[in-house]
């Protein structure tokens, strides 16, 4: 896959995190928690959520290839970020297909295995968007707006959660920089570097 498409699968996949994320909250808010047996709710609310996991690593990789194409490279920050928000990504992704799959053959949620894919994912999602913020920040590469809104993404998130509406919140912010990610917004010279051509 060439660079420019992965940049633009990063922007449709952030585009798509935010939207899941806005889903995942309004059945949050309208249904309250999910309950442990098979309902559309339980569906909806698991597959929102570990679909916008599941994208946000074509994003970070789509990240990681501006600056690797356009920068002086990423940084040890960048490499560090990228691999907590694709652990992330990987560890709810997992989380959250063990579930579906124990709701549709109708046996209980295995809650006991729970924290060996929360406790580290949470970990990652938490730390890796911010970090991934400061190092494009430090790169220079991407415009200062871009990595300012992906340093803030999390404290605005977990900020609005106190009122309910931090997937409301990250959904609007992921569906920024995917648009900005789309329509090639990202880059403050358009130069490729020299090891890149």
């Amino acid at each position: 896959m060439s660079s420019s498409k992965l940049i633009r699968w990063g922007g449709v996949a952030a585009i798509l995190t935010g939207l899941l994320g806005i889903l995942g909250e309004m059945a949050l808010l309208l249904y309250g928690e999910p309950p442990a047996q098979a309902t559309p709710v339980t569906f909806v609310y698991e597959i929102a959520w570990g679909g916008s996991a599941a994208l946000s690593l074509i994003t970070a990789l789509a990240i990681r290839q501006i600056h690797l194409q356009y920068g002086r490279g990423f940084g040890r920050l960048g490499k560090i970020a990228v691999f907590l928000v694709l652990l992330s990504g990987v560890l709810f992704s997992v989380k959250t297909l063990i579930v579906l799959v124990t709701l549709v053959i109708g046996a209980r949620i295995p809650y006991v295995i729970m924290p060996l894919f929360m406790l580290p994912g949470s970990a990652g999602a938490l730390v890796g968007p911010v970090l991934l913020g400061i190092a494009i920040l430090r790169a220079g590469v991407m415009p200062t707006w871009f990595g300012w809104l992906q340093t803030l993404s999390v404290p605005i998130s977990l900020a609005a959660n106190l009122q309910h509406y931090g997937g409301f919140a990250g959904g609007c912010i992921a569906i920024i920089l995917g648009s900005a990610l789309l329509a090639g917004w990202t880059v403050r010279n358009a130069t490729p570097a020299p090891s890149a051509a």
